[in-house]
């Protein structure tokens, strides 16, 4: 009886043969092994299709957890880790020295507030001195374990270079190390590419870019001294995806990339680690302040050019997820509420794509496309 089910089979698989095949093949009598190999192939498909269909599964349910997870984060997802699992700011920066500029205001102003919770040692840097005076009451009265001589207010004009000497010897002085810069001062820009005076894009790059470079030269070298530290500068989301009416501002932090990323493969043998944080849209005056097209005018002058969305991450929020990232040493965090971290995430892993592919086609390559292609 055990054998009637492949008999069965091979009667029903010789009827097919001689319906669909009669004119093309010699009729001969199916055997068993014959239908046991059909059977063996048919268990092959089956199989081969059920991989297949586990695989689309799988890659959609992955898509969904992506969708889901771009939809709901306000960070990228190194840096959501690190929140979770990473280490804790409030133990690695706890009675650091930490130097930070752009400090009288925005993202600056909670920075300092949220490395006085944590009982770091600060350095306060901005032109603003009245301003930097407010910002360190409230810091001391955040942590009641921090005295007034844990808290340098040292008003700065980042574009006066000659003065950073001077600033770096008044801190060692007073604390005789630095164990972190965070280079957060820095301004916008807004106008139409091609209505920008270069005079803007000069003013910019002094500012966003060389009074930066210049300062974190100094400092890298004191960390060269004392056996290591870490750089931080603010960047932006404008670095990482097309920003229309801000192409000064944009290019000036794409030049940051540039510097610091190189800074950090120098010195990974030397405990010497910079982060560059890109951060969307803020809660703050950022934008309002920001210089406009033609040299003295500012958006604040302009009332339309500084009309912006006000679904913006808390000034609180980015220092703190900014200092997360810091602490667990993430080269590049990126921190905006929807909808720019999904799309930073299209822009740079599409363009890697695009850059794979690109490597293949070498000079040679395109020019003997090219020489097939003429008529």
């Amino acid at each position: 009886m055990s054998d009637v089910p492949n008999r069965i089979c091979a009667y029903v698989c010789q009827k097919h043969i001689e319906h669909y095949y009669k004119p093309q093949v010699a009729l001969r009598t199916f055997t068993l092994g014959d239908c046991c190999a059909t059977k063996k192939e048919m268990m092959d498909w089956a199989s081969f299709g059920f991989g297949i269909l586990s695989v689309v599964i799988l890659f959609l349910f992955v898509d969904l957890i992506i969708i889901i997870f771009l939809l709901w984060t306000d960070c990228d997802f190194v840096t959501l880790l690190a929140e979770k699992f990473g280490k804790n700011p409030a133990t690695v920066y706890k009675r650091k020295v930490v130097w930070l500029t752009g400090a009288s205001s925005g993202i600056g102003e909670a920075l300092a507030k949220q490395l006085a919770k944590y009982g770091a040692k600060i350095v306060l840097s901005a032109r603003r001195e009245d301003e930097l005076d407010r910002v360190k009451r409230e810091c001391l009265e955040l942590n009641s374990g921090l005295t007034e001589q844990d808290i340098l207010v040292l008003p700065l004009d980042m574009v006066n270079l000659a003065s950073h000497d001077q600033a770096l010897e008044t801190i060692l002085n007073n604390f005789g190390k630095v164990d972190v810069l965070i280079n957060n001062a820095g301004r916008y820009q807004k106008g139409d590419w091609h209505e920008t005076d270069v005079a803007v894009d000069k003013d910019l790059f002094e500012l966003n870019v060389f009074s930066v470079v210049n300062m974190s030269r100094l400092v890298v070298n004191h960390f060269l001294q004392t056996g290591g530290g870490q750089v931080a500068v603010m960047s932006s989301v404008a670095a990482k995806i097309p920003n229309p009416l801000s192409g000064s501002y944009s290019a000036s932090k794409h030049a940051l990339h540039g510097y610091f990323s190189t800074l950090r493969t120098e010195t990974y043998d030397k405990n010497i680690h910079a982060t560059v944080i890109c951060p969307g849209p803020v809660q703050t005056r950022f934008f309002t302040e920001a210089f406009a097209d033609k040299p003295g005018l500012t958006v604040e002058s302009r009332p339309l050019m500084g009309e912006v969305s006000e679904n913006r991450m808390t000034p609180e929020r980015c220092a703190y997820l900014a200092l997360v990232a810091m602490a667990n040493r993430i080269n590049e965090p990126w921190l905006s509420k929807l909808p720019l971290i999904p799309l930073v995430y299209a822009n740079v892993y599409f363009a890697v794509i695009a850059d794979f592919i690109a490597k293949f086609f070498t000079p040679n390559i395109i020019r003997r496309m090219k020489t097939t292609q003429q008529p």
